[in-house]
């Protein structure tokens, strides 16, 4: 059993890199000149996730500006939202807590916990969706799980926890652009990417550049249930420091579910070609000059 459940890891990876068109040339192009860096720098480094990680982190510890928000990244930026629309993002608190020592924070000290949490984050692209697509899942009983379902978390909990604290940010898009050039707001938003995150995620689907019929072309959040026919939005943007205003509610998710990890990118695959989005075909096979 497991050893399926690696091929279909592998499969899903592969397929990412490989069929990921919102890459540009030379964005992919420096990922694997730095990437190949770094495994001649450490032959103990053997894998492609590990190499990747070793990269991503070196600029988003140095806090420098991802390429996800350069002209690099032109395929897959966006126009910026219009400001009055809030974003939601799901924050795994584990790490925070451990990494400061504490507890989760209540009203008193609030403010403290977000300006020390501020203090230890990196510069990594923040995912996230559109409130107004997740509002009844924001509103359920159960709604750590709905929307850990909903955005295509299949990574929370990571494996080997139990459970995770977790925290709902409601940020402006007003907030996301508040100090930026006219060129930086032109760049701070983008459809996402196979390598916009520390770990390669096989939840994740790469969506491709938009028909001709689409105006805007925003990535697609896997869903783990499969509800209806929906296709909602992601995109990642320019990380910004919390305040409390962008808090909406703490919660935990505890229940790992076993998906069937092909089904979901099939069933994935075949709603975005009903919408009439161009893919090629995946086959599981890395980009060939890796």
């Amino acid at each position: 059993m497991q050893a399926s459940a690696d091929s279909d890891w592998d499969r899903a990876i592969g397929d990412n890199l490989a069929l990921d068109g919102r890459l540009s040339a030379e964005r992919r192009q420096q990922w694997q000149d730095a990437v190949e860096r770094v495994k001649a720098g450490a032959p103990r480094i053997r894998s492609l996730e590990a190499a990747h990680r070793v990269e991503f982190m070196r600029w988003a510890n140095a806090r420098h500006l991802s390429p996800a928000f350069t002209r690099l990244n032109a395929a897959a930026t966006l126009p910026p939202p219009d400001q009055r629309i809030h974003l939601i993002r799901v924050e795994d608190l584990s790490w925070v807590m451990r990494d400061l020592g504490r507890p989760l924070p209540g009203d008193d000290d609030l403010d403290a916990f977000l300006a020390d949490w501020n203090g230890i984050r990196d510069s990594r692209p923040l995912f996230g969706a559109f409130h107004d697509s997740v509002r009844s899942d924001l509103e359920a009983a159960d709604w750590p799980h709905d929307l850990r379902d909903r955005l295509g978390l299949g990574h929370y909990p990571p494996e080997g926890e139990a459970e995770i604290p977790v925290v709902v940010m409601k940020i402006p898009v007003a907030d996301v652009l508040a100090g930026l050039g006219s060129e930086e707001k032109a760049l701070a938003f983008a459809a996402p990417t196979a390598i916009d995150g520390p770990s390669f995620n096989p939840y994740f689907y790469p969506t491709p550049s938009p028909s001709p019929a689409e105006r805007i072309s925003y990535g697609r959040v896997v869903d783990l249930r499969r509800r209806g026919e929906r296709l909602m939005a992601e995109l990642v943007f320019r990380p910004i420091a919390y305040r409390r205003d962008h808090v909406m509610k703490f919660g935990s998710i505890g229940k790992r579910e076993a998906w069937d990890l092909q089904s979901l990118r099939d069933a994935h695959v075949a709603l975005l070609r009903s919408r009439h989005f161009d893919l090629a075909e995946p086959g599981g096979a890395v980009h060939a000059a890796l």
